[in-house]
């Protein structure tokens, strides 16, 4: 999987995200963000994308580097893609986190929100290479919930 200083980079740029996302979160209204997650056109632009994210992340699980020969560049874009539909993931907790805790403090909630992301990230990624033992489990892993994710998202833009 990554290497600890790629697992490094990849918190510190979602914790970046995290942190600067919070002053668009906070201009964006409990309504406004319920209509735009309600709309149909909306809903299949969703489904597009979690079928283009499930579809780069199942090539990773493909990628063997004893059996294909991948270019370096191709290889190495494959092992440092984090997923970016977790931003959109954080971006929808941070609503959340906004809507659930009024008058709080919004510098306070947007550095909460980028060391939880940070640890999360860290903390996640020990937690799931100590659970499973193996390269191998992990990316069965991966596919599995990626399958999952393409089928979800099929029942949820209607067919």
């Amino acid at each position: 999987m990554m290497s600890t200083r790629t697992q490094c980079v990849v918190a510190v740029a979602y914790g970046l995200f995290a942190w600067l996302s919070m002053g668009w979160m906070t201009e964006v209204s409990h309504d406004m963000f319920t209509q735009l997650l309600t709309a149909r056109p909306t809903r299949l632009n969703i489904g597009v994308c979690i079928t283009l994210e499930a579809m780069v992340m199942m090539a990773w699980c493909f990628r063997s580097p004893l059996t294909s020969h991948p270019s370096p560049l191709t290889s190495h874009l494959l092992s440092f893609y984090p997923g970016l539909l977790f931003a959109a993931a954080i971006s929808f907790v941070q609503a959340q986190m906004l809507w659930l805790l009024p008058g709080s403090d919004f510098t306070l909630l947007a550095w909460l929100s980028a060391l939880g992301v940070m640890l999360l990230i860290m903390g996640g990624s020990r937690l799931l290479r100590w659970l499973t033992g193996s390269d191998a489990q992990r990316k069965e892993m991966l596919f599995i919930v990626n399958l999952l994710a393409l089928l979800l998202c099929i029942i949820i833009t209607g067919g």
